[in-house]
């Protein structure tokens, strides 16, 4: 496919298309202008597992071939100018997701890597780029968003369904193509450049809107202003989906991310959604905008990305925030460094790691080495230039070139084609003012001298939360009493991460801290609410005081509610009337009916080995078949553990005599895997 482009340049693409819930299907008729550039025998259209009727070339039935990989052209073109239509149905393995019940679901796509094809016939190649203009037909009580501007929308005579009509104006790479329909309802702001950005949510999360997209079009300014290059797309979509199989996705301008980043006010302490919402908008200019030739330069779209999402968090949480993000990546990257068989950078087998994080790091280096107003604009004269195309990493570094004297045979050896990194990064944190705290502390950290480091760092007012953390977690657990000195020094520190570390800290207090303690628990996180109950040390009569005091908080966040139900079944005298009701509770978080997160700590959280728990542990083998593969591994994790021991693998085997056909058929092949010579006796 690489070989094709040379050949034939695919122009516009009309898809209209009809998924069917029911069928786990999609069908629909495609229409395709191309130029052919040169002479070729045969033209290939990705299209993987899918059956093909009607096709015709420039308004004529030719004979066509498919391999189910591939439709395959070979007559009924010439040179120049060209069109072709066909009619097409599949059942995607990957791609096209299925989430939910007939009553209430939602149907969303994944295609980066080289997936549309899965759905929609397209080219796995990143260089074919195809202005895509998709129509949807689908059930009128759903919200149906694809790429660019609804044009038209029309309900059918019948009022069943509604017709979609979606329009891009710029050419993309196949992987960005999308579709998400749902039960959606959905705000508008607009940027200051006066480009709408619509925010997607499920009716019942009204409420969460402002939490889950606070700083939204903050960032979205911000980025405009900072690449110096207008948002190059009509409109700016955010869709939440479940299930989702990565945080989020890019792609061109509508972005699908992850259920779980929708919260509420108290759960935006915990977990918030603006990393991965600035990292996802970056997208729209570097891998949309501008898309890397090959894997080999992946970086210049997962770096880039990642080092604009850092600087629009620093817009918003302030410089040593930045900084102590650069910090704690460099750690990860010096440990990924000094394992056997990294990769560097433009190896397209490199890791995740290497491609954002590194990557982002490279950027900061050039930015810091050339100065803030010579790397904006190279980078602006790089996006102008390449704006609608494929590049390679010489083409971004040209531009550097440009504007300064920086030698980039020597980035690129230091940074991009080797792994060897022990002090690339000392430099440039050292030009962060606190920073010396954070060397004298790792300095010290095997040493007579770090508990004093870790006492100054704690009583200094000055010194940033993000490194109080840091040296917190340098003490070990203890009681917190009169004498605790590090601990009351900085309990007053109005950070919530530090309050939590705190509580991390101690292993149980006396009496005369109960006030104190009571104050850290009554922080706005559920995290500090569920640690608090599950890991502090306190007398019974404490715990379900705390369990009673938060019974009905615990309802609005499924990780407290289980934690909160693990302890209240602790007690055979806390509410026992309602136990058989906690348990069936518990059971129903591990079902389809909820996101991943919450069914894997559900699955975590109770005793699925207990025959009162049956429906859970039919829930975990089911879950072995899931496509998201956070769920998939640890499920299998879970089952693993159970079949290494006897006792436990004779009450699974016990389990299968009753389990349903499929989920039978599933226990056997881990009975298989596990076979008994491999058992532990408990």
């Amino acid at each position: 496919m690489a070989q094709q482009t040379s050949y034939v340049d695919f122009i516009n693409c009309k898809a209209s298309v009809i998924p069917d819930f029911e069928k786990k299907s999609i069908e629909g008729k495609v229409y395709y202008e191309f130029k052919v550039l040169s002479d070729i025998d045969s033209i290939r259209i990705d299209a993987r597992n899918m059956d093909f009727s009607e096709v015709l070339i420039n308004g004529k039935l030719v004979h066509f071939k498919n391999n189910k990989k591939e439709l395959i052209l070979f007559e009924g073109f010439a040179k120049g100018d060209n069109s072709i239509s066909f009619i097409y149905k599949a059942f995607p393995k990957q791609a096209l997701y299925f989430i939910g019940t007939s009553e209430s679901h939602q149907i969303w796509t994944q295609g980066q890597g080289k997936y549309t094809s899965n759905w929609l016939p397209s080219f796995d190649d990143v260089n074919e780029k195809v202005v895509f203009n998709i129509s949807v037909t689908y059930n009128n009580d759903y919200q149906v968003v694809s790429n660019g501007v609804l044009r038209y929308k029309k309900n059918n005579l019948q009022g069943k369904t509604t017709f979609y009509e979606f329009e891009m104006e710029k050419p993309m790479s196949s992987y960005l193509v999308m579709l998400a329909i749902g039960k959606f309802n959905y705000q508008i702001e607009k940027s200051k450049t006066g480009v709408p950005v619509e925010k997607y949510f499920k009716p019942q999360d009204s409420l969460k809107v402002e939490p889950t997209y606070r700083y939204s079009t903050k960032i979205f300014n911000f980025l405009e202003k900072e690449i110096g290059v207008k948002y190059p797309w009509k409109i700016y979509r955010q869709i939440p989906v479940n299930d989702f199989v990565y945080a989020g996705m890019e792609n061109t301008t509508s972005t699908i991310f992850a259920q779980e980043y929708v919260v509420d006010e108290m759960g935006f302490n915990d977990r918030n959604y603006i990393n991965v919402n600035a990292h996802e908008l970056a997208h729209q200019w570097f891998g949309d905008l501008i898309t890397a030739k090959s894997g080999t330069h992946h970086w210049l779209q997962e770096g880039f990305a990642t080092y604009y999402a850092l600087l629009a968090e620093k817009e918003v949480f302030g410089e040593d925030y930045f900084y102590n993000k650069l910090y704690d990546n460099w750690l990860q990257i010096k440990i990924q460094s000094q394992q056997k068989g990294v990769l560097p950078i433009l190896n397209e087998k490199a890791s995740s790691l290497s491609f954002y994080e590194k990557g982002a790091w490279a950027l900061h280096s050039i930015r810091t080495d050339i100065g803030e107003r010579k790397f904006k604009k190279a980078v602006k004269n790089y996006v102008k230039k390449y704006s609608f195309k494929n590049v390679e990493t010489d083409d971004f570094l040209a531009e550097i070139k440009k504007v300064s004297n920086f030698d980039t045979e020597n980035f690129k050896k230091k940074w991009l084609e080797s792994t060897n990194c022990d002090s690339l990064a000392n430099p440039y944190l050292k030009k962060w003012k606190q920073y010396q705290y954070l060397e004298r502390l790792y300095r010290f950290k095997a040493s007579n001298n770090k508990d004093s480091i870790v006492a100054i760092i704690l009583k200094n007012k000055n010194i940033h939360s993000a490194i109080k953390v840091k040296a917190l977690q340098e003490i070990p657990d203890r009681r917190f009493d009169k004498d605790e000195k590090e601990l009351n020094s900085v309990f007053y520190d109005k950070n919530i991460d530090v309050q939590q570390m705190i509580l991390r800290r101690i292993s149980s207090y006396s009496d005369d801290y109960q006030s104190k303690m009571d104050s850290i628990f009554n922080l706005p996180s559920y995290d500090i609410k569920r640690d608090f109950i599950n890991n502090i040390k306190m007398s019974e009569n404490q715990r379900k005081k705390k369990l009673l005091e938060i019974e009905e908080l615990s309802k609005k966040n499924y990780e407290l509610r289980l934690t909160w139900l693990q302890c209240a079944l602790i007690y055979n005298d806390f509410q026992p009337e309602k136990h058989l009701q906690f348990i069936d509770e518990m059971n129903n978080y591990t079902s389809s009916n909820y996101d991943i997160y919450t069914r894997i700590t559900a699955f975590f959280s109770m005793q699925l080995l207990d025959p009162i728990n049956s429906v859970g542990l039919n829930n975990l083998f089911l879950a072995t078949k899931h496509h998201n593969w956070h769920l998939v591994s640890s499920a299998k994790q879970l089952i693993e553990s159970y079949l290494k021991y006897a006792p436990r693998r004779n009450i699974i085997i016990e389990f299968k005599k009753t389990a349903l056909p499929e989920v039978q058929d599933i226990i056997q092949k881990y009975l298989d895997k596990y076979k008994v010579g491999d058992q532990i006796n408990d």
